[in-house]
């Protein structure tokens, strides 16, 4: 995962699960040497904006071509920010739970409230079930 300035972050299309699909926003792990809190948009690492699906699945608009998905927990963000190739992760549920926050804080204006409960719930459910199978 990379971050960069860009504005331009459509919706992939579909085909990892389905179901809602919002860009992922959120700030840099703990880890990191910015220290920045603000929240920061996240590129894949063929450059194209990343996504995450309410199944916890990150993809980019390349998924169904080029590009693999990959489960939340094997995200590796690295910060353009700190000038490093050190790659950093989110290495527990709780702070991959507070960084969906983030980023769906970020979404409200655009998703209704029965979507934001619905990606929520179906989010936390997939964690459970999947990290650490």
């Amino acid at each position: 995962m990379y971050q960069h300035q860009d504005n331009n972050c459509f919706p992939p299309p579909g085909g990892l699960h389905k179901g809602l699909i919002i860009p992922l926003v959120c700030s840099c792990p703990s880890e990191c040497q910015c220290r920045a809190i603000s929240i920061k948009k996240w590129y894949h690492s063929c450059k194209n904006p990343a996504f995450i699906t309410q199944y916890g699945d990150i993809i980019c608009k390349n998924h169904l071509k080029t590009c693999k998905g990959f489960f939340l927990q094997d995200a590796r963000f690295r910060c353009r920010e700190a000038n490093q190739v050190t790659y950093y992760s989110k290495n527990t549920k709780s702070q991959f739970i507070m960084a969906i926050a983030q980023g769906l804080q970020f979404q409200q204006l655009q998703l209704s409230d029965h979507d934001l409960i619905e990606f929520s719930t179906s989010l936390n459910m997939s964690v459970f079930k999947r990290w650490n199978n």
